[in-house]
């Protein structure tokens, strides 16, 4: 019987192969290992450069957002400033928001605008802080 003949190995990864119970051959499996581990690091470099991608992404994502309102010109100085007000965000949250939720993110940059020309953050230039916000140090 065929099946009978058949005897399946089960190699470190977990994946299975399936050879003829006579021709099991150390050498075969060592190349199936090594190979699999060069698949593995061409996976991971993959990987690696998908969430790199993906950061750059949402980092264009948040800068266009703030941009578009003009209170802060750049998405890593509204980060900045969010975080001056104990708003804890990261920049997926955030790139969502300026998608999806476009009013909710346009009140997360009046708010970080607002603490940024009270703190004097000087690494860029602000307008008149908008009207309507009022944090501890307007208070």
């Amino acid at each position: 019987d065929i099946l009978q003949n058949i005897k399946t190995l089960i190699l470190h990864d977990g994946e299975f192969d399936s050879l003829p119970v006579g021709e099991l051959n150390p050498v075969t499996a060592d190349a199936a290992t090594s190979r699999k581990s060069s698949n593995r690091q061409i996976l991971e470099e993959k990987n690696c450069l998908e969430d790199i991608h993906t950061k750059e992404v949402w980092e264009n994502r948040l800068t266009a957002g703030c941009q578009e309102l003009g209170y802060i010109p750049k998405g890593s100085d509204f980060l900045e400033a969010l975080a001056r007000t104990e708003i804890y965000l990261d920049r997926k949250s955030l790139s969502n928001l300026a998608i999806w939720e476009p009013r909710t993110f346009k009140c997360l940059n009046m708010v970080a605008a607002t603490k940024a020309k009270q703190e004097g953050l000087n690494k860029f230039e602000l307008g008149p802080p908008p009207q309507g916000i009022y944090t501890r140090g307007k208070l």
